[in-house]
């Protein structure tokens, strides 16, 4: 039996602007956000310019037409702007939202989304043994970071944080050779551990559970298992 919700049917996923499917959801209709947006570093390549980086880092990274389709960091702040409010809408009351987001634009993004009427709770880190950063004569990064805030004035809640075993530091190497095959050498995959820890600790068995940037698919792979 096909469930749909709103315009759009569930399990199922759709290739197309992610401003327009959302709009196709119903108000109050996804209980948990689990999603990784562009994180516009396409900028940093022209700040960067004297800087020797790596051939690898140009393939992957600048040359991504996700994260170098915006005109400038204008632009981008309004698709940000605009994602939040549609995330507001069809958000649960208790929903909650764990978002990748690059540290360049930590700085303003906190403010839009308590702006938005959020309640941000903290930010999580994904550290990343295995890398050693990007540019050579600076220092390396090690790290990404993840919002974690929800739909109602409450604390964040972790269903599953028994014993307060769940730490706000996921330690996770990034470059699983076998991982990245399975997911058609996306440059930037998510580990797929990690996302199952956000959605076991985020909803319950039968919840909806939406990324509105699938990527190489590992939310909808994180759900299903």
């Amino acid at each position: 039996m096909v469930e749909n919700i709103g315009e759009l049917e569930l399990n199922k996923i759709y290739c197309m602007d992610c401003l327009d499917g959302l709009k196709k959801l119903p108000d109050n209709s996804v209980d948990l956000i689990v999603t990784d947006p562009p994180y516009y570093i396409e900028n940093l390549k022209e700040d960067l310019k004297e800087q020797t980086i790596r051939r690898s880092s140009q393939n992957s990274i600048f040359h991504a037409e996700w994260d170098s389709s915006f005109e400038d960091l204008d632009a981008y702040q309004y698709f940000i702007i605009k994602l939040m409010k549609e995330f507001k809408r069809v958000l649960k009351p208790k929903g909650q939202v764990y978002m990748f987001f690059s540290y360049h634009h930590l700085h303003w993004v906190r403010e839009l989304i308590e702006k938005k009427g959020f309640r941000f709770y903290k930010y999580l880190i994904w550290y990343k043994p295995d890398i050693m950063g990007v540019f050579p004569n600076q220092y390396g990064c090690n790290y990404e970071v993840m919002l974690w805030f929800r739909n109602d004035e409450r604390f964040g809640e972790v269903k599953l944080n028994i014993g307060c075993k769940q730490r706000d530091v996921f330690t996770c190497n990034s470059t699983n050779i076998k991982y990245r095959k399975e997911c058609g050498f996306h440059p930037t995959p998510k580990p797929k551990e990690i996302i199952k820890s956000l959605v076991k600790n985020g909803s319950d068995e039968g919840d909806v559970v939406l990324d509105a940037f699938m990527g190489s698919g590992t939310t909808a792979v994180a759900c299903k298992e």
